[in-house]
């Protein structure tokens, strides 16, 4: 059976993602396991203690305030930890390689302590790398129906297996999908070979059993296109392609564009060539 995975540093914006996670299983069908990676020593934190032990009754701390906030984890729908030794980052991608993983759902930011700030860290390089779709999560964010989301194109981004991913995804939620392509002055006009690229995979069997739109932002800032678009249309999921390099760019140099994400309260999805 698939599972979704659950990196965590204990912190809220992990507990978020836990949350959103338990609320996701039983609509795709997949089994929920939550990770923690730590390194070997770590003596400035544990000081003559079994290291694993306690970061095992970390983890089991950690499942409990989820129980108790999602009482959904049961004996009936139990959640499997595991510590891993290791780098973090590079703990998790090795991770999202294993044929039973589905996704990978974590906070979009960490704690202080033994978290990290992990927007631009942890959870960038994870959501870049990774090996299966990975769904980064805003603080304080409750699953609640995904019944809008937004697909930033380009012309990689619309490659036949991303768009037969996003489909797929979006149908398990009857959800209206939102091509929306943003071009800045002084770039190359590409947007006709996108929507025409997406226009024949959509309709080669027939007229799609979804609604979608397509649009065309031209704005010199990237950020406030899609920031306003979401707003607009009400977006509820954000889903990017992995090789998007401008979006990258702008979400790492451009704080409005983290913003959008995390004060907004958009969940981001990444899919990755090959999922």
């Amino acid at each position: 059976m698939k599972k979704l995975v659950v990196p965590t540093d204990f912190s809220e914006n992990a507990l978020s993602a836990l949350l959103y996670a338990v609320d996701l299983c039983p609509i795709l069908g997949t089994d929920l396991e939550v990770i923690h990676v730590y390194a070997l020593p770590d003596t400035e934190v544990i000081s003559g203690s079994n290291v694993h032990q306690v970061i095992e009754d970390w983890m089991q701390a950690f499942i409990k305030k989820g129980r108790k906030k999602a009482p959904a984890i049961t004996t009936d729908f139990p959640v499997q930890t595991r510590l891993v030794q290791g780098l973090t980052e590079a703990q998790i991608v090795y991770s999202s390689n294993a044929p039973d993983v589905e996704m990978i759902v974590m906070g979009a930011e960490g704690g202080g302590g033994i978290g990290k700030k992990w927007f631009g860290s942890v959870a960038e390089t994870v959501a870049r790398q990774a090996h299966c779709p990975v769904l980064l999560i805003p603080e304080g964010v409750s699953f609640t129906g995904f019944r809008h989301i937004l697909f930033a194109s380009d012309y990689n981004a619309a490659d036949p297996s991303m768009l037969d991913l996003l489909t797929n995804f979006a149908g398990r939620f009857q959800a209206s999908i939102h091509f929306v392509h943003v071009e800045t002055p002084g770039e190359e006009p590409e947007y006709a070979k996108i929507e025409q690229r997406i226009m024949d995979h959509l309709f080669k069997n027939g007229t799609p059993a979804f609604s979608f739109e397509m649009t065309c932002l031209r704005t010199d800032d990237f950020a406030r296109g899609l920031e306003q678009y979401s707003a607009e249309k009400k977006i509820d999921l954000l889903v990017m392609v992995a090789t998007q390099r401008k979006f990258w760019e702008t979400l790492l140099h451009h704080s409005r564009t983290k913003e959008m994400i995390l004060q907004a309260k958009i969940p981001l999805m990444v899919f990755h060539l090959g999922d």
